[in-house]
């Protein structure tokens, strides 16, 4: 048995990347980018809330979306509860994977457009920021849990 489990680093806070997306639904109805666009040398803005932009994506968005968020907030709690350091870097692998995608996705939400040009507002910079975070906090744990791994591998047994 590994005397460091519930004490390791990588075990810290396994609430936190589910905290950090907390806020996101709250900021929902808020401002989260502003589309341009220059037709005939004219141009013209539109504001989108987050509700306004989530509401342009299909099933199959969401089908993709919801389970990468799902495993990303859920990989730190599974685990905290593991005792195999082997078996903690793996689920951290899962969740750094899962969160990088989940921020990439938010990016593609803000910024991507074919034909105009999007600026983020303030409460989609503040979504991207929690998103960030999630992805910093995966890294983080993911790197605490490469080291326990080692320092297991190196003790006698």
């Amino acid at each position: 048995m590994d005397e460091l489990a519930p004490h390791a680093k990588s075990n810290r806070r396994p609430w936190l990347r589910g905290g950090l997306f907390g806020p996101v639904p709250l900021l929902l109805p808020l401002v989260w980018v502003v589309e341009l666009n220059s037709c005939g040398g004219s141009t013209q803005t539109t504001e989108f809330s987050g509700l306004e932009l989530l509401a342009k994506f299909d099933a199959e968005f969401w089908a993709l979306f919801l389970p990468f968020l799902s495993i990303s907030i859920a990989m730190p709690l599974f685990a905290a509860r593991l005792i195999v350091p082997l078996h903690r870097m793996l689920f951290h692998v899962i969740g750094f994977v899962a969160a990088l995608f989940t921020g990439y996705l938010a990016f593609m939400v803000l910024f991507f457009a074919i034909f105009t040009e999007r600026r983020a507002q303030g409460a989609g910079w503040l979504v991207l920021a929690l998103f960030t975070g999630a992805c910093v906090d995966a890294l983080y744990r993911l790197f605490w849990s490469v080291q326990e791994w080692r320092e297991t591998r190196k003790a006698p047994s």
